[in-house]
């Protein structure tokens, strides 16, 4: 071999590491950009749970009155907004009146509201 092939056998050799170590890093960003997806879906799962757990709560274990309530659950902070119904036929009804129920949950850390459930409830008329 001459010195000139074995200069142009280096070149290559670092060429073709170069391509690799590409190929390597896009699909190294590609999996942790997936990852963080991925984590993000779990949160907004866990929320959307615990949202609806708290919204069975409201009537039972929380009455049904005006106000707010907040709690922590693990991670998550949680918060319940009761508001009086609009004026409609449906708050004057026999049935009882018409609250607005709004239950969301957002990461202990801050941020926006990763599930927000809103509802209407019938209050007791007993």
């Amino acid at each position: 071999m001459r010195d000139s092939e074995n200069g142009s056998v280096l070149l290559e050799a670092l060429v073709s590491t170069a391509i690799v170590a590409a190929v390597l890093a896009a699909m190294f960003s590609a999996i942790a950009q997936w990852d963080q997806q991925r984590r993000q879906i779990d949160a907004r799962r866990m929320a959307l749970m615990i949202a609806r757990s708290e919204l069975a709560a409201v009537g039972s274990a929380l009455p049904l009155t005006p106000g707010r309530a907040q709690g922590v659950e693990g991670a998550f902070v949680w918060t319940i907004a009761i508001e009086p119904g609009q004026d409609n036929a449906l708050d004057s009804s026999l049935a009882g009146a018409v609250s607005t129920v709004t239950v969301s949950v957002r990461g202990a850390a801050g941020g926006p509201d990763l599930a927000v459930i809103r509802t209407q409830r019938l209050a007791d008329s007993r």
